[in-house]
């Protein structure tokens, strides 16, 4: 009876405790199984980040389609004895090249497509010389050198260079003067690297009247803006002292009319 009595009165207390604890919180099982599926997916991608980035480290990338390339609008080029012409296409190609994400091995094949006339001659002969194997292997970098061994020469491009620094203003204006120092620039970078540089050969080619205003700049813009300024005021000057005469000589002239009148009514 002791015992009955004593289990009896510890299940009591049991139950007494467990009201006095209110419910307890059930597990989430949902939640843990929402969170387990993200965590899967999260690793999923990041497995196919792996993958991708180890295509293009190990220089898996997928091939442009010649249809790809022909959509862009590559140049065509058919010779010229314009040293320019050849590097205004090698520029252009270059372009391209980037804007469709051809890959190294597809450049030459691609750009020799889009050689005509004298140029696709030329190139006849010279994969003939190199033999089929080796123009096949010729890298891009290796083409432009033997194009620019044709259409221009270490002569022009010494030319072109000399051209570009006895380059002045004189009687152009300051757009006209900006234009063709641009334009000459591109092809002889390589005299002018920095914004220092730029400015200084710019300056170079200005009047001692511009050159003292520009020469302290900090950029080529800046430099053609600020000549282009002075400019105006010169305009400016030129056009109120011609004003100035032409009213000077106006009343000089009408002062002569009228002094003839009065002589001839005498």
């Amino acid at each position: 009876m002791n015992r009955k009595k004593m289990v009896n009165t510890r299940s009591s207390r049991e139950n007494q405790d467990a009201s006095e604890r209110g419910p307890q919180p059930q597990k989430e099982t949902t939640g843990n199984q929402e969170g387990n599926s993200r965590l899967s997916i999260t690793a999923e991608i990041h497995k196919i980040i792996d993958e991708k980035m180890g295509s293009i480290l190990n220089g898996v990338i997928k091939p442009c389609p010649y249809k790809t390339f022909l959509s862009c609008q590559p140049p065509e080029f058919s010779g010229s004895t314009d040293p320019t012409a050849i590097l205004n296409w090698i520029t252009e190609m270059e372009m391209t090249f980037d804007l469709c994400e051809c890959r190294e091995e597809q450049k030459v094949k691609f750009a020799v497509r889009m050689l005509k006339g004298n140029a696709f001659s030329w190139w006849n002969v010279t994969r003939m010389l190199l033999g089929d194997e080796a123009a096949s292997h010729l890298t891009w970098g290796d083409f432009v050198e033997k194009v620019k061994e044709r259409y221009c020469s270490h002569t022009d491009l010494f030319s072109m260079e000399r051209e570009f620094v006895n380059l002045e203003k004189g009687n152009m204006t300051v757009d006209e003067y900006a234009c063709l120092f641009v334009e000459k620039l591109q092809y002889v970078g390589h005299l002018a690297p920095s914004d220092e540089d730029c400015v200084a050969r710019f300056v170079a080619g200005l009047s001692f009247e511009y050159s003292i205003n520009v020469e302290n700049v900090k950029n080529l813009n800046e430099a053609i803006c600020v000549a282009k300024r002075l400019e105006e005021i010169e305009n400016e000057k030129e056009e109120r002292e011609d004003v100035g005469e032409k009213r000077k000589w106006g009343g000089e002239l009408g002062s002569l009319k009228k002094s003839k009148g009065e002589v001839k009514s005498c």
